[in-house]
């Protein structure tokens, strides 16, 4: 299709950003649509402190990386946004440019890249426009925007799953494609959504990667080592040390964040994880990293 021929419900400005759990810096993530009318738009020698996928649909201009070699935009071209990667992305002043994006926090970023969903050697993409996927993103956006804190999960995984198929087309054609079949993973991948929401449940990861959950916890184990409830549960006490050391939140609201109903279960939890109470381990415990361990 060309860019005259775009869905007219994609022709938006409209960025959605949530946070997954309580920690936007952990647990961003976004998706939109932008328009750009010219150099003022521009980023230019930029680091994002997230990671980012921005899809062309409308307009020309340029994505320079951060060896300063320069890349022509134009409509069905991709580029990633790497974070702390120094960059810039222009825009043509004729006001013409329209974007579609979806935005990930950095340790999320790193969850991908570690499984080799992140193309090390490409930063800029070929994926010619097609309507449907065009006004799939709209509807995620859509939904992003109304959802409700338990549905953040499930989007999640939508906006993930867009994310690989647009970098798989991408690079197709590609001498080093990252992505083929065989690297599905769906231990490390249930591993990467746990650590990006604590809230998300592992029954749904499964539904979700079209595995059985009872395969996907056989596979997990095996992998890893420990139970998906067990590798959750020491991801939730990890984060509670943080919440008791570098926090004064009451340990009812800690436990409440955490997503516990009640605080007397989640202090078992953590003593049974570390043999101290939670309040023994705020009164005596020093604040430094090692602490945290």
């Amino acid at each position: 299709m060309k860019f005259q021929d775009l869905p007219p419900q994609a022709d938006i400005h409209k960025l959605v950003f949530r946070t997954l759990g309580k920690d936007q810096t952990t647990g961003m993530l976004g998706c939109g649509f932008m328009r750009k009318t010219g150099s003022a738009d521009s980023y230019l020698h930029t680091r994002f402190p997230h990671f980012g996928v921005v899809w062309v649909l409308r307009g020309t201009g340029e994505f320079t990386d951060s060896q300063g070699r320069t890349y022509p935009l134009s409509a069905g071209k991709m580029f990633l946004r790497i974070p702390g990667e120094l960059h810039s992305s222009t825009v043509l002043p004729d006001g013409q440019w329209l974007e579609c994006f979806l935005a990930f926090s950095t340790p999320f970023y790193r969850g991908l890249d570690a499984l080799g969903r992140i193309p090390h050697d490409q930063r800029v993409f070929s994926v010619p426009l097609d309507s449907q996927r065009i006004l799939a993103w709209v509807k995620l956006c859509q939904d992003l925007d109304r959802a409700e804190t338990p549905d953040y999960d499930q989007l999640l995984i939508e906006c993930t799953s867009l994310l690989f198929a647009l970098i798989q087309e991408g690079s197709s054609g590609s001498e080093t494609n990252h992505l083929s079949p065989s690297r599905f993973d769906p231990a490390a991948l249930a591993k990467g959504y746990l650590e990006q929401n604590l809230h998300i449940s592992p029954r749904n990861i499964a539904a979700q990667l079209g595995v059985s959950y009872s395969q996907l916890r056989k596979v997990f184990a095996a992998t890893y080592g420990i139970t998906m409830v067990g590798f959750r549960k020491g991801l939730i006490i990890q984060r509670a040390k943080h919440l008791l050391l570098y926090t004064t939140e009451s340990l009812g609201t800690i436990a409440h964040t955490l997503g516990y109903s009640d605080q007397g279960y989640f202090s078992r939890d953590f003593k049974e994880q570390t043999g101290i109470s939670p309040r023994e381990f705020r009164l005596t415990t020093p604040r430094n990293q090692s602490a945290l361990d």
